[in-house]
């Protein structure tokens, strides 16, 4: 299976980046993509409903690389219920993944986050234009991210 966005590796000094700023997979969270990535899933396990005390918003617009599309938003999830995101094609298949995490001291943003609120971004690749981003909970549901009418092909 061909990486993420089709990278092959990581650019010069995002190790160091990532380490420093307590990221995947240096922040002991269970990893990008939960280890799903390329797994199909149950149908009935992709309809979970979000819990009551998470939200999740997309902000900002979708970045179009070569090979993957970029999605930013926030997320508030006080209690911890959420360990990943993943993007699920028409399929099932898991395609793409989120990261999760506390905007940085010293990182500019373009997109405002409410307060108590982390930000997330997705990637998937160019080529799965009706792939949908889910929550992985920790109960082991999975939770539309956004609404079907908030998502547009790109």
């Amino acid at each position: 299976m061909e990486p993420f966005g089709g990278l092959a590796s990581m650019p010069d000094g995002i190790e160091a980046l990532l380490a420093s700023s307590d990221h995947i997979p240096f922040n002991g969270h269970p990893g990008l993509d939960c280890g799903l990535a390329g797994d199909e899933l149950d149908v009935d396990r992709l309809e979970a409903d979000l819990p009551d005390d998470v939200d999740a918003q997309l902000a900002g617009t979708t970045l179009s690389l070569e090979n993957a599309y970029l999605r930013a938003g926030w997320i508030r999830d006080p209690d911890d219920q959420v360990d990943c995101i993943v993007v699920v094609d028409e399929d099932g298949t898991v395609v793409g993944a989120g990261v999760i995490g506390p905007r940085q001291d010293g990182f500019e943003t373009a997109m405002a986050m409410p307060p108590g609120t982390d930000g997330f971004l997705t990637v998937q690749p160019r080529d799965a234009d009706e792939a949908r981003p889910y929550l992985v909970l920790t109960d082991g549901g999975l939770a539309p991210l956004f609404a079907p009418r908030d998502l547009v092909n790109f």
